[in-house]
């Protein structure tokens, strides 16, 4: 199987091109956009393979019969078209696919890109179940709500370029966008210690039920 092209001349139609190259309808319309929509444009070349089908990738499990049921197609048809032991299917290669139909072509990709389009929503979600503890609106189902007014984050917890020292350190804080502003604590709790220390600068530590700890650190006034 080799990919040809044919320029549109005036007065085609899918019909007569179909005719003219001996390749279904089906196989043009999965190849080329112009033919899905029926819009024919004069010295535009449509892309079309050597005889009716599709080229796949053979994917880790796959089996003949497996194919052939997802394209609905005969497994001799596969076979027949393509220099393989079926008992030894290598992942990665391609392999020609005749006769696949537009119809069942066009399901399994609009299958594939729902597929897909749920992924991305599941994993959204995920992230944003994973985000609660810094809820924008304040208070979280962790019981704990931002220090000031949110105004965003200058540097998140992880690895980063240390400003002063100048490597990679593990940031273990969230540096909160803040700029002489009245601090409060995120949650109810003990003051531990208020003072001075280093890598900290002026700090406050507040002690909170179930041994949880929260540090308030750069602050330009402690009062």
């Amino acid at each position: 199987m080799e990919m040809l092209t044919y320029k549109i001349v005036s007065g085609d139609n899918l019909s007569k091109i179909s005719k003219k190259l001996n390749i279904s309808t089906d196989t043009l319309k999965i190849y080329n956009s112009s033919a899905r929509k029926g819009r024919f444009i004069v010295n535009k070349e449509l892309t079309y393979p050597s005889k009716d089908g599709v080229l796949y990738k053979i994917k880790r499990g796959d089996s003949i019969p497996k194919i052939a049921k997802l394209y609905q197609i005969k497994e001799e048809d596969i076979i027949s078209n393509n220099k393989i032991n079926p008992k030894k299917l290598v992942a990665g290669k391609k392999i020609f696919l005749p006769k696949v139909s537009y119809k069942r072509f066009n399901e399994l990709k609009n299958n594939k890109t729902s597929k897909v389009s749920k992924t991305k929503k599941t994993k959204n979600n995920k992230k944003n179940k994973s985000n609660k503890k810094i809820q924008v609106s304040g208070k979280s189902s962790y019981g704990f709500s931002f220090p000031i007014k949110y105004r965003g984050i200058n540097s998140r917890f992880g690895y980063r370029l240390h400003p002063v020292l100048r490597r990679y350190i593990l940031h273990t804080g969230v540096d909160l966008v803040a700029k002489y502003v009245p601090l409060r604590a995120a949650k109810d709790g003990v003051v531990s210690y208020a003072g001075w220390m280093r890598g900290y600068g002026k700090i406050i530590i507040i002690k909170h039920s179930n041994n949880y700890e929260t540090r308030y650190a750069h602050l330009s006034v402690i009062s």
